[in-house]
């Protein structure tokens, strides 16, 4: 029994037209994604702990402007700042230079380092720890808060 020419060749084409369509169509499908730029469900993304200044406090929330890259641009500054809003709860500690302060103790355009957590994919960050503070001045403690003794 000869096989049915016609039908050999109808897979083998359909067969061949499903691999051009892969070879053409998936490097095509995956450059029109990266066209269109980030998702802007997705938060922006920043260091944790984010170091920057504050820019709005109260006694639940805090907004700290400092550095990070954008998931959209609707946070950012014209200098590259973003503005970073974070919820605060009542036991959050608190502290300026180790010393334990409440929220309403924050000055605007005060330094700030903002220790958080937030679930993937959510905006809501929760803060864990605040502290309050310059901190590019050198460390003149040791662990512990003994002073570093300086070697003869």
């Amino acid at each position: 029994m000869k096989p049915n020419v016609s039908a050999l060749f109808s897979r083998r084409a359909l067969l061949g037209l499903l691999a051009l369509g892969l070879i053409w169509g998936l490097p095509h499908a995956l450059a029109a994604k990266r066209r269109r730029g980030p998702d802007p469900n997705k938060p922006p993304e920043i260091a944790n702990p984010f170091r920057g200044v504050v820019s709005n406090v109260s006694p639940t929330s805090i907004t700290v402007e400092g550095e990070g890259r954008l998931a959209d641009s609707k946070n950012a500054s014209a200098d590259g700042k973003v503005k970073i809003h974070f919820s605060i709860k009542p036991d959050t500690p608190i502290t300026r230079d180790g010393k334990a302060i409440t929220a309403a103790d924050i000055q605007k355009n005060e330094p700030v380092r903002v220790t958080y957590t937030a679930k993937p994919g959510s905006t809501l960050r929760q803060v864990t720890k605040i502290e309050v503070g310059n901190f590019d001045k050198p460390q003149d403690d040791a662990p512990g808060g003994q002073k570093k003794k300086k070697k003869k």
